[in-house]
């Protein structure tokens, strides 16, 4: 048999085992490859017994060139390198920018043109006015899909995203993909770049905490407040359990709290918290020491810092008692036992799936202070050691009073005595 025959017979061979396989194989395999890439790329998931996530990373640059002054190499799930103009470069950036947070759980970016129109004025520059500058972003992004369709620039490996014009967002080109199943992390190749991003982005301390699994939150209302904010302001559950050294801003009727003087974030939390009682949607455990809610109590017409009467004290007594008398999803825990800190755990999501968030605050130099920062650490080891050693030594404490009508009894006194 000649060479050419015995290869026209192994190609016929090939062709009909090919012809065999089924797309649904070939789909089944590529899932598998892409599992696999994922779960190297991420351990930590399977330790944790979580999904793998598909993950690639931006790396993104200036360079000197009037024409296409981006570069972006794109590694992991896609696999590309390539060159942009300033418009598309702009429009590119605030996507994966985009993308990075809605893909941490974020809302990512509320307004995409203003936000493209403002990266390119900041990185670009430009002598033409803002309704030329404007209507330029408008037509890349009109022919956007169309650009991506042609180049294939976002199709590269085993992920495929594509433009969607309606939301002027990227989304994976595959339906089973959700963007929760991507991680992506945009990386510049200068410090200059990289402070302009992050401030352009405004990534939530949420967010932040979420990917680098531990930060030092401050105390300045834009860190700690919104942090607080974010651990509420969502559709999940929230089920919290706490120290603390003074009652916490949710146990405040709204009044008293606009009285203080507080800040809108933490008023919005108060009441979100109060409406996620009645919703079904909140859950919170608050460990008190009997002290410290004595201390508070200490009337003082002379030292009157949190301008309370004491009328007002009166009031946040008797709300705090129609919350322990009336409302099941929350608990007071009264206890003598001595703890010189702060922690709060947190649990978003369902019962059989949640993620976990610890807050250590340190003890303020004023009792009255409603100022502290933190350490936000996000790891359900953390939170289950917190859980199960710390606060349930306070729990099982000889002094912890946990039945509804004890705690009411306790506070109905000191409503008397006030």
């Amino acid at each position: 048999m000649s060479d050419e025959s015995i290869t026209n017979k192994r190609l016929s061979h090939l062709e009909s085992e090919i012809d065999s396989l089924r797309k649904d194989d070939i789909r089944q395999i590529a899932d598998e490859l892409r599992q696999l890439r994922s779960a190297l790329c991420s351990p930590e998931a399977i330790w944790n017994g979580e999904k793998p996530k598909v993950e690639f990373q931006v790396f993104v640059r200036k360079v000197n060139s009037e024409r296409k002054p981006f570069v972006f190499e794109l590694s992991g799930a896609i696999e590309q390198l390539f060159k942009a103009s300033a418009v598309r470069g702009c429009i590119l950036l605030a996507l994966f920018l985009d993308l990075q947070d809605r893909s941490s759980g974020g809302r990512g970016i509320i307004d995409p043109i203003s936000r493209i129109k403002e990266l390119y004025s900041q990185l670009v520059g430009t002598k033409d006015d803002d309704d030329n500058v404007l209507s330029n972003i408008r037509v890349a992004l009109y022919r956007f899909e169309l650009y991506l369709s042609d180049t294939s620039i976002l199709n590269g490996g085993s992920l495929e995203l594509k433009f969607d014009q309606e939301s002027c967002r990227l989304i994976p080109a595959e339906d089973r993909l959700s963007i929760e199943d991507i991680n992506v992390n945009v990386v510049c190749g200068d410090y200059t770049l990289s402070r302009l991003l992050e401030a352009f982005l405004n990534t939530s301390p949420l967010q932040k905490v979420r990917k680098s699994r531990a930060l030092h939150v401050g105390s300045e209302p834009a860190a700690q407040d919104r942090l607080l904010l974010e651990l509420f302001d969502h559709k999940l559950q929230v089920r919290e359990i706490g120290l603390f050294y003074r009652f916490s801003i949710h146990s405040f009727p709204v009044h008293i709290l606009e009285k203080i003087g507080v800040s809108d974030n933490r008023i919005k939390r108060a009441k979100l918290v109060q409406d996620g009682y009645a919703s079904n949607r909140v859950q919170f455990k608050e460990i008190l020491s009997r002290q410290s809610v004595k201390d508070y109590l200490q009337h003082d017409p002379t030292n009157n810092q949190t301008k309370l009467t004491k009328a007002d004290y009166k009031d946040h007594l008797r709300f705090l008692l129609s919350l322990v008398n009336d409302t099941n999803n929350y608990n007071l825990v009264l206890t003598d036992a001595f703890f010189p800190f702060y922690i709060t755990s947190f649990h978003l999501g369902s019962i059989n799936s949640y993620e976990s968030f610890t807050l250590f605050f340190g003890p303020p130099t004023d009792t009255t202070s409603l100022q502290t920062g933190s350490l936000a650490i996000c790891n359900r080891a953390v939170d289950e050691s917190i859980r199960s050693g710390v606060i349930r030594w306070v729990e099982d404490h000889p002094s912890t009073t946990h039945d509804k009508r004890l705690v009411s009894k306790e506070l109905s006194e000191l409503l008397d005595q006030l």
